[in-house]
């Protein structure tokens, strides 16, 4: 799957699966015995897996935080206590 070089953020996912990728599914006749949400949330799983590959995904709050955490504490082993 390529996507869109627009596509940046899980955001920007969302929109082209809705834009692009759902009337795609339709016209190729797509489908699971679960429904369409589920070839749609396929979709969306294997191009986040690209974005972060290309690490164009933005860092949510809650993940940019526990990196932050990791590098303070590298930075703490390192320090010589006097």
């Amino acid at each position: 799957m390529v996507l869109h070089p627009r596509v940046r953020s899980g955001l920007d996912l969302n929109k082209w699966i809705s834009i692009v990728v759902r009337n795609l599914v339709v016209e190729i006749g797509v489908s699971s015995n679960h429904g369409r949400d589920v070839v749609e949330k396929f979709i969306f799983e294997l191009g986040m897996r690209q974005l972060k590959a290309k690490r164009a995904v933005e860092l949510s709050e809650d993940e940019e935080e526990r990196r932050n955490y990791e590098n303070a504490n590298d930075v703490l082993r390192d320090l010589e206590v006097t």
